[in-house]
């Protein structure tokens, strides 16, 4: 995670994660470290497989569609809350974390 600064709301900072800019809490964050900050995975589930509970259609370009029961990896948070960074057959976009399940 690169900070790039508050946000202008107290506890928020603007940071860039996987290339992605946008703002983060800071109690998200672990503090630095030698590779610098990152994310506090107690609060987010990264790296993970879900699992679609029913079907999506993209409203914009960035985002991923998918069918009910299709397996989505996640790679991280997405900048807009209730998002995550995902890969969907070879693509990488958002998706909306409320039509999804842990696997």
């Amino acid at each position: 995670i690169g900070l790039l600064g508050p946000a202008g709301d107290e506890g928020w900072f603007r940071a860039v994660i996987n290339g992605a800019q946008g703002i983060v809490p800071h109690n998200y964050l672990s503090p630095p470290g030698e590779n610098g900050l990152r994310l506090n995975t107690a609060h987010l589930r990264v790296a993970a497989i879900w699992t679609a509970i029913q079907s999506y259609t993209p409203t914009r370009r960035d985002e991923l569609p998918f069918q009910k029961g299709q397996q989505i990896s996640i790679i991280s948070p997405a900048v807009d809350p209730g998002w995550f960074r995902a890969v969907i057959d070879g693509r990488e976009g958002v998706v909306p974390y409320n039509f999804m399940q842990e696997a």
